[in-house]
């Protein structure tokens, strides 16, 4: 990534903080992935997958009821819907290698706010395990035009 795209990533505000402020605000979730996180239930917000430091993985948890806790939990389950994706499949084949942390994001911050700093952040970090943006709409379109 070039300075100019940094400091662009870096400027934009987002539910009222910079993305640099929310950068800066991980919280190591121990056995994050591995164990069921009851306490995050009603918590929404971003969730990362790292290796030896290095971020993997970049998701959202933006719903209200199960938030952070059903995020965290598509990792370890079996398919299903919300799971299925390249990356929440690669978090799950990568088992305890990776450690889980969290960004806390509840109101007033909206859904969208939510989604834009997930992609703010992929942006960012480019993880290997998250699909780049244009590929993902490139496929919901082909199965949506499949489903017509």
């Amino acid at each position: 990534m070039n300075n100019d795209e940094t400091l662009e990533s870096t400027d934009q505000i987002i539910g009222g903080k910079s993305v640099q402020e929310w950068d800066n605000s991980w919280d190591y979730v121990p056995n994050g992935f591995n164990s069921l996180q009851s306490q995050l239930r009603s918590e929404r917000g971003i969730f990362a997958a790292r290796e030896g430091g290095r971020v993997m993985y970049i998701g959202a948890a933006v719903q209200i009821s199960g938030g952070l806790r059903a995020g965290l939990a598509r990792a370890r389950l079996k398919d299903q819907t919300g799971n299925t994706s390249y990356g929440m499949k690669s978090v799950r084949a990568a088992g305890n290698s990776v450690e889980a942390y969290i960004i806390i994001m509840n109101s007033p911050i909206a859904r969208e706010e939510i989604e834009e700093l997930k992609w703010a952040l992929i942006d960012r970090y480019k993880p290997p395990m998250n699909a780049p943006k244009d590929i993902v709409a490139a496929a919901k379109k082909a199965a949506s035009v499949k489903r017509s």
